[in-house]
């Protein structure tokens, strides 16, 4: 031990207490590092015993199944519905799911109408499997000419005229008639109107968040935009970079880019110099059309 510690002090520079030390210190490292392996070895090698979590997951199991055998079933009775009349219950007898025919009344309530069995398949969820299944139960007409009206009413049903909103004066009470279309879209398609500057086309409502093609079909029934609407029209020559990153065609990038091709090149005469800025987009360059101002 004596000349192991000679050799230690010899080839560490140690004093004898720092020799005695790093002796102690030695071993305990050993322990810490082997430690953990060890414990490894010897104790996950043992056989684990998971009786006791097979018998609560074969409880588990059990009391799932009982549950889905026990539960009843919404019997399916196929008989003639009025779609226009029929209670929620009524809906659900004949094979539409709770949320279908929640749906629907909703739709009833909102002013909507069903006039021949078709008109179901509008009804957003109404799939074809469904639609073949109550077709025959179904107490609508197949087609207008075969409605029951006499044929001077059902002429001036057809040909009344109905009175078309202007898109562009609408506020949110009157597109919240249109199913589909709640607070929260009635609002964001009139914050969209205000900042891009106007509609000049019902189909910009796709560009709006949320809203999909179906309910902008549904727009187009009630809703028009006047061919004499003059938008909102930036001042391209002018228009500093915040005002123009404002605008939903045009993003912060674009912005930098115009207002430093402006500097460079002198002011924009026509679309054709706007469209030699490097980001613009040719479907870009399209939708900004409208809105685009070249005077000073």
């Amino acid at each position: 031990m004596e000349r192991l510690k000679a050799l230690i002090r010899n080839f560490f520079a140690f004093s004898k207490k720092e020799t005695n030390a790093f002796l102690i210190l030695l071993p305990l490292m050993a322990l810490l590092i082997f430690s953990e392996p060890m414990y490894r070895y010897f104790f996950t090698r043992q056989k684990q015993d998971f009786s006791k979590d097979e018998k609560k997951l074969d409880s588990l199991v059990a009391t799932l199944q009982d549950s889905v055998a026990t539960k009843p079933e919404q019997p399916v009775e196929l008989k003639p519905f009025d779609p226009n009349r029929a209670s929620a219950d009524e809906l659900i007898s004949v094979g539409f799911s709770k949320e279908l025919a929640k749906r629907l009344i909703n739709y009833r309530t909102k002013g909507g109408k069903f006039v021949i069995k078709k008109d179901l398949l509008k009804l957003y969820g109404f799939d074809d499997k469904l639609y073949q299944r109550v077709y025959p139960y179904i107490s609508l007409p197949e087609s207008l000419a075969a409605t029951a009206l006499p044929s001077v009413q059902l002429s001036k049903k057809l040909n009344k005229e109905k009175t078309l909103i202007d898109l562009n004066q609408a506020d949110t009470a009157q597109l919240k008639r249109v199913y589909g279309i709640g607070d929260k879209l009635s609002e964001r398609i009139v914050k969209y109107r205000e900042k891009v500057g106007g509609f000049v086309s019902i189909d910009q409502l796709k560009e709006v968040y949320g809203l999909d093609s179906t309910v902008v079909d549904d727009v187009k029934k009630d809703f028009f935009v006047s061919s004499a609407f003059q938008p909102k029209k930036i001042k391209i020559n002018s228009a500093k970079q915040e005002e123009l990153a404002g605008h939903p065609y045009i993003n912060r990038a674009l912005a930098r880019t115009i207002e430093a091709y402006r500097f460079q090149h002198g002011k924009f005469n026509s679309m054709e110099d706007l469209a030699k800025v490097q980001l613009m987009k040719e479907e870009t360059l399209q939708k900004l059309r409208p809105y685009v101002s070249f005077d000073p």
